[in-house]
C-alpha cells in the first residue's frame, strides 16, 4: 500500500503497544464449543479437539462424534480456558516464569482453538524481550498456519526475528509486498521493518526517514506506533539529535503503559 512521503519536525508517538488479548466474539458464543462452516450456520457441540496427523477438528455431542477438514471451518467458538486472565495479567505485570509455563500450555492444548493465538500475542513480546528468535519466529509461523493474519505488534516482532535469523530476502520481500499490496496496518509495520534493515546496513539516516514515515503517515494505527517511536529516539539519540528528547517526551506522555519504556 503506497502513501504518500512526507517528513515533518512534529512526530507523532511511541512504544510496541502491550498485546490486549481480543475478544471472541460479540455475542457471547466463546462461552460454548461450536463451530461454523461454509456450507452450514453455527452447530453446537460438547467438544472440540484439532487432530494435526488429519489436518481435522474432531467433535463430541452426547455420544455421537465426527469429523470435519480444517479448510471447511471458517469460525469457532471455544470456551475461555480456566486461569487464563490470571495468567495473562501476571505475564503483563511481571513476567512471571511460571504464569509464562501455564500460557505456553494453554498455547499447546488449544491448537488451531483460537486461544493458542491469543495466548502467543502476550508470549512473543517475551520471547522478543529475551532475543529467544525461534520461538518467534516459530511463534508467528503458527498463527499464519491457523488462517489469521500477523497484527501489528506480532508482525513486527516476526520480522525481527527473520532479520536477527539472517533471512534478508525472505524479509525483503514480505516488506515489499506489505507496503506494495498489503493492509494498511501491515504497511506501517513494513516500514520500520524497513528501518531496521537500514540500521543494520550502518544507513541511520535513511533509518530515521522510515521510522519517521510509520509515526507521521500511519498514526492511525497505534499498535505500531509506540515501536516506531521507541527505535527512532534510540537512533536520534546516537546521532546527537535535539529532537531525541521529544520523541522520548511523547512515548512517556501517549503510551505511558508500553513495555518500552524500561529500556529508554
Amino acid at each position: 500500500m503506497r502513501t504518500p512521503y512526507r517528513i515533518s519536525h512534529l512526530l507523532a508517538a511511541a512504544c510496541l503497544a502491550a498485546c490486549l488479548v481480543g475478544g471472541m466474539s460479540a455475542s457471547g458464543q466463546e462461552e460454548k464449543w461450536g463451530y461454523r462452516t461454509k456450507e452450514a450456520d453455527w452447530n453446537w457441540v460438547d467438544k472440540l479437539e484439532y487432530r494435526a496427523s488429519a489436518d481435522q477438528y474432531h467433535f463430541t455431542k452426547g455420544t455421537f462424534g465426527g469429523e470435519l477438514a480444517r479448510a471447511s471451518v471458517v469460525d469457532l467458538s471455544v470456551p475461555r480456558p480456566a486461569d487464563f486472565d490470571k495468567y495473562a495479567a501476571q505475564i503483563k505485570d511481571t513476567a512471571d516464569p511460571s504464569a509464562i509455563a501455564a500460557m505456553e500450555e494453554i498455547v499447546r492444548r488449544y491448537s488451531m482453538l483460537k486461544w493458542d493465538v491469543e495466548g502467543l500475542k502476550l508470549l512473543v513480546p517475551i520471547y522478543l524481550k529475551k532475543r529467544e528468535f525461534d520461538k518467534v519466529y516459530s511463534s508467528g509461523d503458527n498463527i499464519r498456519k491457523t488462517g489469521a493474519s500477523l497484527p501489528p505488534e506480532l508482525l513486527s516482532a516476526y520480522w525481527e526475528s527473520l532479520n536477527a535469523k539472517n533471512m534478508p530476502e525472505k524479509l525483503k520481500q514480505e516488506i515489499k509486498d506489505a507496503i506494495e499490496s498489503g493492509p494498511r496496518q501491515s504497511a506501517a509495520v513494513a516500514y520500520v521493518a524497513r528501518g531496521d534493515l537500514l540500521q543494520k546496513d550502518r544507513k541511520k539516516q535513511e533509518a530515521v526517514v522510515q521510522y519517521l514515515r510509520t509515526i507521521i503517515c500511519f498514526g492511525d494505527v497505534r499498535a505500531i506506533q509506540p515501536e516506531a517511536l521507541f527505535k527512532l529516539t534510540k537512533l536520534l539519540k546516537e546521532l546527537n539529535d535535539p529532537r531525541a528528547e521529544k520523541m522520548k517526551r511523547k512515548l512517556l506522555d501517549e503510551y505511558p503503559d508500553s513495555i518500552y519504556l524500561k529500556d529508554i
